[in-house]
């Protein structure tokens, strides 16, 4: 199987995926990682005209699950998947410029034409459970998403915003803001170094908020919102800065004490609950 893919794009797409950033660790943050694997697939001629496909790519761990597209011409006409290790495909990406070509055999090669880079496939996802599910979900959740800031781009338009269902849970409380507010938030409250966050509607406002006790927390109001449905409270842990960071529009859907769900016109963030002991 052969694709081709603009390189920085790819490599934006592997660092989202990666999740580099501030994790719950008891009562402090530390630097980590999601996983350093990421599940791809690429779905072919069968379902989109000649030529032209769509690369999803996953990653997970035991409570977190993420996944991203993004359309790249390949010659496979069915569904490919390869699992990539990250911190070595991004540095093999790295003296390369434009587009670039991708060959699945036995092992992933990297070509421009001019350099060529080798490097081995990973033979199995250590989340794999969770990257089903999150990759069974994928596009019903996210296409609406993508409908709803196509219709937002049309004057003669009125969105209809689609609340999310995972499972069988459903969800009555959504709402939609900038990925730049999302992430003034989140770094915001990581004044508290803490990385868990309490997100929260009241019907009115919506807050993001980390607190270490009574009296060493921060609370930040978002304002550029708009809030559908019922009030709700979910706390979670763990890094999303690099999920939201440069989003013209992220959903996000809460309910009390079930996964955060983040959304943009071509990813999807699962986050399970942080519960209280």
């Amino acid at each position: 199987m052969e694709m081709k893919i603009d390189k920085t794009e790819l490599t934006e797409i592997l660092e989202k995926a990666e999740m580099k950033g501030r994790y719950y660790d008891g009562n402090k943050s530390k630097n980590a990682s999601l996983a350093n694997y990421a599940y791809c697939l690429v779905e072919g001629n069968g379902a989109y005209s000649a030529g032209q496909g769509v690369l999803f790519v996953y990653n997970a761990d035991l409570t977190t699950g993420c996944g991203f597209r993004s359309e790249v011409q390949t010659n496979d006409e069915g569904m490919t998947p390869f699992i990539l290790d990250i911190i070595k495909t991004k540095a093999y990406l790295k003296p390369f410029t434009d587009e670039v070509t991708l060959t699945v055999g036995d092992y992933l090669t990297i070509s421009d034409g001019c350099e060529i880079a080798k490097l081995p496939l990973v033979t199995e996802h250590p989340a794999r459970d969770m990257i089903k599910l999150i990759s069974g979900r994928f596009n019903k959740l996210v296409n609406p998403v993508k409908q709803y800031l196509d219709d937002m781009d049309d004057e003669d338009a009125t969105p209809a915003f689609e609340y999310a269902v995972f499972g069988k849970t459903e969800y009555e409380c959504g709402l939609t803001t900038t990925g730049r507010q999302l992430a003034e938030a989140v770094k915001a409250c990581d004044a508290v170094d803490l990385a868990r966050y309490k997100i929260d509607t009241n019907g009115e406002t919506v807050t993001l908020s980390s607190e270490r006790n009574i009296t060493d927390s921060f609370t930040y109001q978002l304002d550029d919102v708009g809030l559908f449905g019922e009030p709700a409270t979910m706390e979670f842990t763990g890094d999303i800065l690099k999920f939201v960071q440069g989003e013209k529009m992220v959903q996000v859907h809460i309910k009390d004490d079930s996964p955060l769900i983040l959304m943009t016109p071509n990813s999807l963030l699962v986050k399970a609950p942080y519960l209280t002991r």
